[in-house]
């Protein structure tokens, strides 16, 4: 399944070379950029890049720690729907061409 984590700009590069670290246990991930994106944005970062990942589904969780119906109003999506990865994610697993840079 392709989906998004959303980090600061400036962790590009140490991704690159060690993939995502499970912080508290997890990486959270979302099902677009633009929703991954809008995490980073509430809080602040002005510059975010939203790193594709490509994972088996029976990696993931649903994640219900965000309130749907408002990031569906802030991103204008039919859909808010993040998961939950429970182990790093090696740099092989993310497909850089389907990552997006913002500037907010």
């Amino acid at each position: 399944m392709l989906l998004y984590h959303a980090t600061d700009l400036k962790n590009m590069g140490s991704i690159d070379e060690n993939g995502l670290k499970a912080r508290g246990g997890f990486v959270f991930l979302a099902e677009d950029a633009d929703l991954a994106a809008a995490f980073l944005l509430l809080r602040g970062v002005k510059q975010v890049i939203a790193i594709a990942v490509d994972l088996p589904n029976e990696d993931l969780e649903e994640s219900f720690d965000h309130n749907e119906e408002m990031f569906k109003r802030i991103t204008k999506l039919d859909s808010c729907r993040c998961y939950t990865c429970p182990h790093d994610i090696g740099p092989e697993c993310i497909d850089w061409p389907q990552s997006r840079v913002y500037q907010f």
